[in-house]
């Protein structure tokens, strides 16, 4: 039976009342597992077709490596259909020297104005530095459109599957594993770091999309929590 009880449905079960957690739960005990940090959460769940979990979704941040999915998916748009080698290097060791290449050749800035228009995205502009590439601003709302947008196109298999491959340790040496690949093993994932963010987006299995963007935390380990903290119970075990 289900009953309402200070404004929150509840299952009772017999003699036992179970709690539903609402969205703000989560995104309550994910601030708390980050408690000094900034975070821009979202988590949609595909197969509902609805936002499951949401925190600061529309501020913006430092995209950092993260931005290196829309560069892949640019010279996707515009080439067609990789078949890994650069591409998949560059995102599952998320390599800066591929990165600045495809960028400098992509025209820049006219990456994310591409991308933006194609993704429909609504406040992520491109980097006030020539070459800055990680200057790029994002919101945790907008990089759900970005993978809803990857997940209907033919590339997409490629680019999943080196997402899917991402490395333990990246090209630059740093520890990319916090967050989602820790939290979720084997889900599609872009890191971002660096300065005072740390970011992990991805896909953990088919049908949730999860993005935890930070600033302000130089701690891993937070992050893993905070994913731990979001994650769907249907989402597990891994």
């Amino acid at each position: 039976m289900l009953i309402w009880v200070a404004g929150v449905l509840v299952l009772c079960i017999g003699m036992i009342v179970v709690f539903g957690s609402t969205t703000s739960d989560r995104a309550r005990a994910a601030q708390a597992a980050a408690p000094q940090a900034k975070l821009g959460i979202q988590v949609y769940d595909r197969q509902a077709g609805k936002t499951l979990t949401e925190l600061n979704a529309d501020q913006q941040f430092n995209a950092e490596s993260v931005v290196k999915l829309l560069i892949a998916m640019d010279w996707a748009e515009r080439n067609g259909r990789p078949t890994g080698g650069s591409i998949a290097q560059m995102l599952s060791t998320s390599d800066d020297k591929i990165a600045n290449k495809l960028w400098t050749e992509g025209g820049g800035n006219a990456i994310i104005q591409r991308m933006v228009s194609a993704c429909g995205l609504r406040n992520t502009t491109p980097p006030e530095r020539a070459g800055f590439w990680g200057d790029t601003r994002t919101t945790a709302a907008d990089q759900v459109a970005v993978y809803k947008y990857l997940l209907g196109r033919p590339y997409a298999p490629v680019l999943l599957r080196a997402m899917r491959a991402s490395t333990e340790v990246a090209a630059d040496g740093f520890d990319q594993s916090f967050g989602l690949p820790d939290a979720a093993p084997g889900s599609a994932v872009k890191q971002g770091w660096g300065h005072d963010y740390l970011h992990s987006t991805g896909i953990v299995g088919d049908r949730y999309i999860v993005i935890i963007l930070t600033k302000g935390t130089k701690a891993p380990k937070q992050i893993t929590a905070v994913a731990g903290e979001i994650l769907p119970a249907t989402a597990a075990p891994w």
